[in-house]
């Protein structure tokens, strides 16, 4: 198998974000030499600020509009048809298996009847009448650069402009389950494990496929939640304090990565979530 060009794209909207967005980029580089497949980063800029990246890391500025805007103007950018794929991945990761993006691209180069790779949570739930489809989200999500550039021209990432609300890529993913034209499967990378669960906000601190740690929300819940009695009604206190540690951490990027891992636990709360496979669509 030749190698394959990959160009992953993280969006940024917010400075708080800033930590994490280092976070990631210090554990893709801890990884960066034992990739097979050819990796770009390019990180969308919506902060509206100058932030300091390693210079293998691309920064283009953009308008924040909503969580899939980002993506269709970064496959509007020069020179993204010359990729062979196109992986979305949230500013509030990071990998921490060796094989996070090798794993997929392999999967899909050998078995192309895959269309798309990422994690099902069960949005498609909240549009019944769109008919049944799956969503998979783009925390971490693979697909091929052709098929990715064709559906944002088509139908966008972005949240509908139409008066028809959606929530970012459901619709992309309402025309990916047109199986009659595209004969395709979308494949689950389930989430396996987590820190805990919040009373109100679910899962967090969870893994993506046993190669990606997400925070989930941890970046705004002081923007969504300023008055510390609500941060505790829906976080509650087990989730501040672990982003009160990893806010507060002293100690190495490497070494904040590898507590966290070590702080997932089996996905008991959501354990559907746990399954991963090829969805029938």
């Amino acid at each position: 198998m030749s190698n394959k060009k990959v160009l992953c794209v993280i969006g940024i909207c917010l400075e708080s974000e800033i930590p994490l967005l280092n976070l990631n980029l210090s554990q893709i580089e801890r990884y960066k030499y034992d990739y097979k497949h050819n990796l770009d980063i390019v990180i969308m800029n919506q902060t509206g600020l100058h932030f300091d990246t390693p210079e293998w890391v691309k920064v283009e500025d953009c308008e924040k509009v909503d969580a899939g805007y980002f993506l269709d103007v970064a496959l509007s950018l020069e020179g993204v048809e010359e990729y062979d794929y196109f992986v979305s991945l949230d500013v509030d990761t990071f990998p921490y298996k060796r094989d996070w993006i090798d794993k997929y691209v392999d999967m899909m180069e050998n078995d192309d009847t895959i269309i798309q790779i990422g994690v099902d949570t069960d949005l498609s739930h909240a549009y019944p009448h769109f008919g049944g489809f799956t969503h998979l989200n783009n925390y971490f999500r693979f697909m091929k650069m052709d098929m990715a550039i064709y559906l944002s021209k088509e139908v966008g990432f972005r949240r509908p402009i139409n008066g028809l609300f959606a929530d970012n890529g459901v619709l992309v993913s309402v025309a990916l389950n047109k199986k009659h034209f595209f004969m395709k499967e979308k494949y689950n990378m389930g989430i396996p494990s987590a820190i805990g669960c919040t009373p109100g906000y679910g899962l967090y601190g969870f893994s993506l496929g046993d190669s990606v740690f997400h925070f989930s929300f941890g970046s705004t819940c002081e923007v969504d939640f300023p008055d510390k009695e609500k941060q505790l009604e829906i976080l509650g206190q087990d989730y501040l304090d672990v982003m009160d540690k990893v806010r507060n951490w002293s100690g190495s990027k490497n070494d904040l990565a590898n507590w966290l891992v070590s702080q997932l636990k089996p996905n008991i709360w959501r354990p559907q979530f746990n399954k991963s496979g090829v969805i029938s669509c």
